[in-house]
């Protein structure tokens, strides 16, 4: 509260400290304005959406039925019916992390370029590879790989000798077969490959604000 709130809170309640407070007629009080409020509020929205829609929103029970119809009665072309594709327009059906489009995403924006991943023209694939980001800006052709900790077998977060519960195969197998992949991405292809770990991205947006 203000200094000027509590100035005339405190005058208002000198006026009414000695009297009775009559709780069932403050209770109606209190109502009434609740529902005058609500009123001249839905009378605004549903005026403004049949401004804009041409649609009476209180028709419909919820706000989303509203919209439908909004689409069906402004937008929907007559006699069409749409079929969306199985992978929800992602184009893959590739499972990803979401912790390597935060990192992906965070590098086109601070470097300026434009990395392809599985959320924008899909992920590259180089021979059998699949890789998480590509790109190639001024003849760098570069190659982004986000390694969770789990699936690749981090030798700073699980001992290299016990057994990933997936995939039955111990964890310094499974970083094993990772660094043979990252070797054959950049013998093969030619490219530049950059490496970033589930557990080193998790400290770097703990500790930096960006």
């Amino acid at each position: 509260m203000t200094s000027e709130g509590k100035r005339k809170f405190e005058c208002w309640y000198e006026t009414v400290s000695g009297g009775v407070f009559d709780f069932e007629k403050e209770a109606l009080r209190y109502c009434q304005n609740d529902v005058d409020i609500l009123s001249k509020a839905c009378t605004l929205f549903r005026n403004g959406f049949l401004e804009e829609t041409g649609v009476d929103p209180f028709s419909r029970a919820t706000i989303a039925s509203a919209c439908m119809k909004v689409f069906c009665t402004r937008f929907l072309v007559p006699e069409t019916l749409a079929l969306p594709p199985a992978d929800h327009y992602r184009r893959q059906f590739k499972s990803f992390s979401h912790c390597s489009i935060q990192w992906l995403e965070w590098l086109a924006q601070s470097k300026g370029v434009f990395i392809r991943h599985a959320l924008n023209a899909g992920e590259k694939q180089l021979g059998p590879y699949f890789v998480d980001g590509y790109s190639e800006h001024a003849g760098d052709k570069c190659v982004y790989e986000f390694l969770g900790c789990f699936y690749h077998g981090c030798a700073e977060c699980f001992q290299p000798a016990d057994e990933c519960p997936l995939t039955h195969r111990t964890f310094e197998d499974l970083h094993s077969s990772t660094m043979k992949r990252l070797e054959a991405l950049q013998s093969l292809f030619g490219v530049r490959v950059v490496v970033m770990r589930e557990h080193t991205w998790r400290d770097l947006k703990r500790n930096n604000a960006e």
